[in-house]
């Protein structure tokens, strides 16, 4: 399924490796199976398959950027979208919840997918 989601993904400029992932198979005895890269395993019903996608590694040094400290991390207030003008998203009051937003679809798989629905 995933031959290389056991490695720890690689980082450049000096970051810290990524987490690997995990291909598991959840037996419905409550035996829990790590299959590995490749495998080939007969699977009953209730048996589940959880697939756990390798992490991200990091850019350059960890001394160079935000650590694992939470106060270098940006105030999540600070990261909202809004569009009212009466409360800006770097203002002090809580941000109101973002609006509905029309997204206008486009690309090439908007245009496959209406070629397949004959729209």
């Amino acid at each position: 399924i995933s031959p290389k989601s056991h490695q720890n993904p690689q980082s450049p400029a000096g970051g810290l490796p990524g987490a690997p992932g995990l291909n598991l198979l959840l037996r419905r005895d409550g035996r829990t199976i790590n299959l590995g890269g490749k495998s080939c395993v007969a699977v009953e019903p209730g048996d589940v398959f959880r697939l756990l996608t390798p992490g991200g590694g990091g850019f350059g040094p960890p001394e160079d950027g935000m650590g694992d400290d939470p106060r270098d991390s940006p105030d999540p207030q600070d990261l909202w979208v809004t569009q009212n003008p009466k409360n800006p998203p770097n203002s002090q009051s809580p941000p109101n919840p973002p609006t509905p937003q029309t997204f206008l679809e486009r690309g090439s798989v908007f245009e496959f997918r209406q070629a397949q629905e004959g729209v």
